[in-house]
């Protein structure tokens, strides 16, 4: 139940605008984290298209990814982010 505070804040004109503006610019920012992740996306995939097209660096990032799968101190002592996105990559042969 609102309080007489929270009743006086509701009627403030002043405080309706400034929650609006507040409510906008939290909608933008989960807005540009949806692009900014839709963007990550369409970069892997960019990448992932170009190691598949060129043999020499698939075999590059074969052998690398082999070598975090099978060796558990190189993965520790590699960014985890970049073992990750490693595992992630798939090798179509052309």
């Amino acid at each position: 139940m609102p309080t007489m505070t929270d009743q006086a804040l509701f009627s403030s004109e002043i405080f309706r605008e400034y929650a609006k503006t507040v409510q906008l610019k939290e909608a933008q920012e989960l807005q540009k984290e949806e692009l900014d992740k839709e963007n990550s996306i369409k970069q892997f995939d960019d990448l992932q298209k170009r190691i598949n097209a060129s043999p020499k660096l698939r075999e590059h990032f074969k052998m690398i990814q082999a070598g975090l799968l099978e060796n558990e101190e190189y993965r520790a002592k590699a960014d985890p982010k970049f073992v990750e996105g490693i595992l992630l990559l798939s090798f179509e042969e052309k």
